[in-house]
C-alpha cells in the first residue's frame, strides 16, 4: 500500500500596517525638500531687492547728515557688492571733504575702505580705481601711492574713453605727484580727446595753477577755448570742481 504524503503548506497573509513616520518610504520627504529648495531663490530675490532698495534710500540722505544707517547696513549686508560699496565710498568722501584734521582723514580711510572692497569684488572695473585715486590725492597720499594708481589706471582697459575725462582731471590734480612718463601720456591722451571733456579738463588744469602749461603743451586750435579769457566754450560742456567730480 502506497503511503501519500500530505504536505500542508501555510500561507500567512501580510498584515495592512499603517504608516507612520518611522515607516514612510524615503521618497515621502522629497516634496518638502523640493518646496524649501523652490523658496531659496525668493530668499535670494528679496535679500537683494531689500539691500538694494536701503542703498537707493540712503543715497538720498543729505550728506550733511553724519550718520547713514541704511546705507551703512547695506553695506555691512551686501560686503561683496561692489556697487553699494561704492555708494559708501561716495558718502564717506563727500564727508570727509566737509570736515578737517583727523576726523577727515577718519572719513577718507573709511572711504578708501571701501573702494577696496569694490575693487575687491570687480578687480578690472576701471572706474572703481578712479574713485581711489581721487580718495588718494585728495588725502595726500604720498607720491609713489598716487603715481602707482595712476599707472594701473594707464594699463588697465586702455580702449576705455569714458574715463579719460575723469582720469585726465585726476592728473592735473595731483600733477605733482606723478612721474615724467606719465605726464607725457597725458600729453598724448590729450591730442584725441573729445572736445567737451577737452574743455573740462582744461578748467581743472585752470584750477589747479598750470593753465600756462596746459596752453603750452597742447594744440592751440583746441586749448584756444580754455586758454583765451572770455572764450565762448564748447557747447554743452560744464566746468565741474574737482572736488564735486563723480566716481
Amino acid at each position: 500500500m502506497a503511503t501519500v504524503m500530505v504536505i500542508t503548506a501555510v500561507i500567512t497573509m501580510p498584515t495592512a500596517t499603517p504608516l507612520t513616520n518611522k515607516t514612510k518610504p524615503d521618497g515621502f520627504v522629497f516634496p518638502r525638500l523640493i518646496l524649501w529648495l523652490a523658496l531659496v531663490p525668493a530668499f535670494v530675490c528679496l535679500y537683494i531687492a531689500l539691500t538694494y532698495a536701503m542703498m537707493r534710500i540712503g543715497q538720498t540722505q543729505s550728506v550733511e547728515e553724519r550718520d547713514n544707517p541704511l546705507l551703512e547696513a547695506a553695506a555691512k549686508m551686501a560686503p561683496f557688492s561692489p556697487h553699494i560699496q561704492a555708494s559708501m565710498a561716495r558718502f564717506e568722501r563727500e564727508w570727509a571733504l566737509q570736515t578737517s584734521g583727523e576726523q577727515s582723514q577718519l572719513y577718507w580711510q573709511r572711504s578708501m575702505a571701501s573702494w577696496q572692497r569694490a575693487m575687491n569684488a570687480r578687480p578690472d572695473w576701471p572706474f572703481y580705481e578712479l574713485g581711489m585715486l581721487d580718495a588718494e590725492i585728495l588725502s595726500g597720499q604720498d607720491a609713489e601711492v598716487v603715481s602707482a594708481r595712476f599707472q594701473r589706471l594707464i594699463t588697465l582697459a586702455p580702449n576705455e574713453r569714458a574715463k579719460d575725462e575723469r582720469l585726465l582731471s585726476l592728473a592735473f590734480s595731483g600733477w605733482h605727484l606723478l612721474t615724467e612718463e606719465q605726464h607725457k601720456w597725458v600729453w598724448m591722451r590729450l591730442r584725441d580727446t573729445p572736445g567737451q571733456a577737452f574743455y573740462a579738463v582744461g578748467k581743472v588744469a585752470d584750477e589747479a595753477g598750470l593753465k600756462s602749461l596746459f596752453c603750452a603743451k597742447t594744440p592751440w586750435v583746441r586749448a584756444k577755448s580754455v586758454c583765451i579769457e572770455g572764450k565762448r566754450r564748447p557747447a554743452s560742456a560744464k566746468t565741474i570742481p574737482l572736488s564735486d567730480l563723480k566716481f
